[in-house]
């Protein structure tokens, strides 16, 4: 995760930051033409913990399903109106994202086995969101995006499992949106 990031803000020659972004910060290699790219192809998502031994982390069920719901999210943004096509595989004409969640901190109960009461949070949690956008064919790095994700109500409200996936799928669809905001953005040049 740190490379990833590292990567981000090392790279300063032959990438421009693109303002007014709906995501923290995205960047795009000079003179990159997006417009011969009609696909999109996401990697398994890598995922480290702000705690080196977190309670909170997810079973390889809850990574697979946080995975599909960050991947249909992905595609509903940029395939929906068919902009993009998923693509099974990174190769010519796709965009290839390679993403990770950092510092992932989540604030829930249990959802395996019986739970006794209530779980109350203002958070259902955060987590910073790197992911670097490739030519799938060449692997070069094209675009380079760095997001905070946090899902803060403003009082207390009672999690469980149902509420807690929800606000996942809104965590990423919000990011979805945004992504697809940058990708726009950069293809207009």
């Amino acid at each position: 995760s740190c490379a990833a990031s590292a990567q981000i803000e090392a790279e300063d020659a032959p990438f421009i930051t693109i303002e007014g972004a709906r995501l923290d910060l995205v960047r795009v290699r000079e003179g990159a033409d997006l417009s011969a790219f009609n696909a999109i192809y996401l990697a398994p998502v890598e995922i480290s913990y702000a705690d080196e031994d977190p309670d909170y982390a997810l079973d390889a069920v809850e990574r697979d399903r946080l995975f599909q719901t960050m991947r249909d999210e992905i595609a509903e943004a940029l395939a929906g109106d068919g902009a993009y096509e998923i693509a099974d595989a990174p190769g010519p004409g796709v965009l290839d994202i390679r993403a990770q969640l950092i510092d992932v901190e989540i604030n829930r109960p249990s959802f395996s086995g019986a739970q006794r009461g209530s779980v109350y949070v203002s958070s259902v949690g955060e987590m910073t969101l790197i992911a670097v956008i490739r030519d799938g064919e060449t692997g070069q790095n094209l675009i380079l995006v760095r997001d905070e994700i946090e899902d803060r109500q403003h009082q207390l409200a009672r999690v469980t499992a149902a509420s807690y996936w929800a606000s996942v799928r809104r965590a990423f669809s919000i990011w979805s949106g945004a992504l697809r905001d940058a990708l726009d953005r950069a293809r207009a040049g």
